[in-house]
């Protein structure tokens, strides 16, 4: 019986994976990032405890947290990233290169008049990110169309704003970086995805059964995973969702797959099309950190926080200590922001593509800092209130 109700237990869980220490929140409690829950289209995100909560029986899975997270600190798993990305391609490969994705809603009001080779179905169009359609923009799209339901009665329709913010981001990239390529979103199927013949099958028994299949897969994983835990004695070690200070006096930096993706595109798109253009954009995507040194106390808690390492620290020769701040890195999160002590840090929502494609990097050296970083204990007691419980705080000077 308990094997069951343990095979029970994994079906039932959140279809979202959650990287805790990716999450500003997580990381340090002052974090003002609620992205994830404000874009939740069904109240199943919390925090406690110093940590990020997806209530299982809530969440749908529609992924639009994952979307709105600006530190990809939750990635969906049913669909994962690539299984997406492979069945847009496949789609667009049975429509001569054009991609078009649509929610739920709207495919089952059209059960039987598309043809579901040519549709790639996402519970709520939240689902799509930026990274996805640059990178089918990138690999030679011919068009990529999002097509949603009736929002304005939809209980999931938080998800539309999300998609279009992604849909208006990545078309600024692919605009700024030379793709001719743009996503669009519309309310009804393109023409070239209706069916215009018998299939041969009953679409709606296909798509059933399919569904079906995948749920079967599922169990079977979970009933695998069980009876490893349960007869093998084999439980899969759960990583703690404390951080902690390496011996550089930071915590663990992490750039995400979905925004290594993005990053590669954009590159790839540079070296096709000669670089980006000389202009400034704003993405939401991420900003320029501007430190003033003059009010800044060289606690630097800016780069002992900073999820991606946009954020780092520097020392020189002759004892003075600053930080670096690389744009290109950054995804807006604003933690360094919040946790900042002397309220140093000021943000430019508009950045250089060209700081993005080449990787500038902004040089902060601490004003008076030969004299500041002799005496660190007056430091610490500036900055201890802003340091999590679980974070040590007895090494944050560089050696």
């Amino acid at each position: 019986m308990s094997t069951i109700v343990n095979i029970w237990e994994k079906l039932s869980a959140a279809d979202i994976l959650i990287e805790q220490t990716r999450c500003a929140k997580v990381r340090n409690r002052h974090a003002q990032c609620t992205r994830c829950a404000d874009a939740c289209t069904t109240g199943c995100i919390s925090y406690a405890d110093n940590e990020l909560i997806i209530s299982p029986e809530k969440c749908i899975g529609c992924a639009t947290c994952a979307t709105a997270c600006p530190t990809d600190a939750l990635m969906p798993k049913r669909p994962t990233d690539p299984e997406l990305h492979r069945a847009c391609i496949s789609a667009g490969q049975a429509n001569n290169g054009r991609i078009t994705l649509a929610c739920r809603q709207l495919l089952d009001a059209a059960d039987g008049l598309y043809d579901a080779d040519k549709v790639v179905g996402v519970p709520c169009l939240g689902r799509v990110d930026e990274a996805l359609i640059v990178h089918l923009a990138t690999i030679g799209a011919a068009g990529i169309t999002l097509v949603a339901g009736p929002c304005e009665t939809c209980e999931y329709r938080r998800g539309r704003g999300v998609a279009a913010a992604a849909l208006a981001n990545a078309n600024l990239l692919l605009e700024t970086w030379g793709s001719p390529v743009r996503a669009s979103m519309r309310e009804k199927l393109p023409a070239s995805t209706r069916l215009t013949e018998d299939p041969g099958y009953d679409q709606s028994r296909r798509a059933f059964f399919m569904t079906a299949g995948e749920e079967a897969r599922e169990f079977a994983r979970a009933a695998v995973a069980t009876t490893l835990e349960d007869v093998f004695d084999m439980r899969e070690e759960q990583p703690s969702r404390f951080v902690h200070v390496d011996e550089r006096g930071t915590l663990p930096h992490s750039i995400s797959a979905r925004r290594t993706l993005l990053l590669r595109c954009l590159d790839a798109l540079a070296q096709r099309n000669g670089g980006p253009a000389d202009v400034m954009i704003n993405t939401g995507l991420a900003s320029q950190v501007i430190i003033d040194t003059e009010v800044c106390n060289s606690c630097r808690m800016c780069a002992t926080f900073c999820p991606t390492g946009a954020n780092f620290k520097f020392a020189t020769r002759t004892g003075g200590v600053g930080v670096k701040h690389r744009v290109r890195q950054c995804t807006d999160c604003r933690l360094c922001g919040d946790i900042c002590p002397t309220r140093a840090l000021t943000f430019s929502d508009e950045i250089f593509a060209r700081d993005v494609a080449e990787g500038t990097v902004e040089r902060f050296l601490m004003h008076g800092t030969d004299a500041r970083y002799g005496s660190q204990d007056a430091v610490l007691q500036t900055v201890r209130p802003l340091i999590s419980e679980n974070v040590p705080i007895t090494q944050y000077g560089e050696r």
